[in-house]
């Protein structure tokens, strides 16, 4: 790649070099970087990659994106960020039966099926999750979003046994709790 600043109008003069040379410089690092940082099965990896890529590519020819500020993989990756987060709210949306095991509804009230009111808990618990700090923030996530066991937790996370694990995940989700109560009154204040 010649370099990042001039993959905009490359893409606009049809050049697929550049393309293809955005998808094997960054495919690998993306997927590895999704799953370890949004746990998702391989296959979501590739797939949310691909459409990372696609939305770059429509983006330019659309007009939105006239030039890149930055590396093309922090653009990228910002769409895998995104795009991963709204698969996890998908799967916590429609799972069957697994619904009272998510952070989302132990942390809320019943909000039914107003999709507004649940995108706002969601964002809600997610700005939670990221004042939560460590080590509630990995027990919380192995525990939700990863689906571990409470044994798997304790070998991970170096407790003594999986009832530790127990006891620390219910002060970690009080903790979030107070923490999700204090920026929503925050919201209602500001």
């Amino acid at each position: 790649m010649k370099t990042w600043h001039d993959i905009v109008p490359r893409i606009l003069q049809g050049d697929t070099e550049v393309i293809n040379n955005l998808y094997r410089e960054y495919r690998l690092p993306f997927i590895q970087w999704v799953r370890q940082q949004y746990g998702v099965p391989e296959d979501i990896a590739i797939e949310l990659f691909q459409v990372a890529m696609v939305i770059l590519y429509d983006n330019v020819m659309s007009g939105k994106l006239t030039e890149l500020s930055s590396n093309p993989s922090t653009y990228l990756f910002q769409i895998g960020r995104n795009k991963a987060l709204e698969y996890h709210r998908k799967q916590r949306r429609w799972a069957t039966g697994e619904l009272n095991d998510t952070v989302l509804e132990y942390l809320t009230q019943e909000v039914g099926d107003d999709k507004d009111a649940v995108e706002e808990e969601y964002l809600l618990v997610d700005e939670g999750m990221q004042q939560l700090g460590e080590p509630c923030r990995s027990l919380i996530y192995g525990f939700y979003v990863k689906k571990m066991s409470m044994e798997a937790l304790s070998v991970q996370l170096d407790y003594k046994n999986a009832d530790t694990v127990k006891n620390m995940k219910y002060k970690c989700l009080q903790r979030l709790r107070k923490i999700c109560q204090d920026l929503k009154d925050e919201k209602r204040e500001g």
